[in-house]
């Protein structure tokens, strides 16, 4: 089972699972993980009508970019 494919039915509504405890990540960076993961579930949603557009990916990519680069 693919890696997202597996948060995607083991951890629905509940992303943090699937980090390891050992990261000790800051609150905003845990932050910017969960977006990344559900971005990443958006893009290989079963259904073609429910995954974003290329235009929608560049955006979200962009904005979680922007966002932690100004907090570094």
């Amino acid at each position: 089972m693919r890696y997202l494919e597996y948060i995607r039915v083991h951890c629905p509504d509940n992303v943090e699972r699937v980090i390891d405890e050992k990261m000790k990540m800051k609150e905003r960076t845990l932050e910017k993980f969960k977006e990344a993961i559900t971005l990443g579930l958006m893009c290989t949603d079963g259904s073609p009508l429910k995954q974003p557009s290329f235009t929608q990916i560049y955006d979200m990519v962009v904005s979680l970019y922007e966002s932690s680069s100004r907090h570094h």
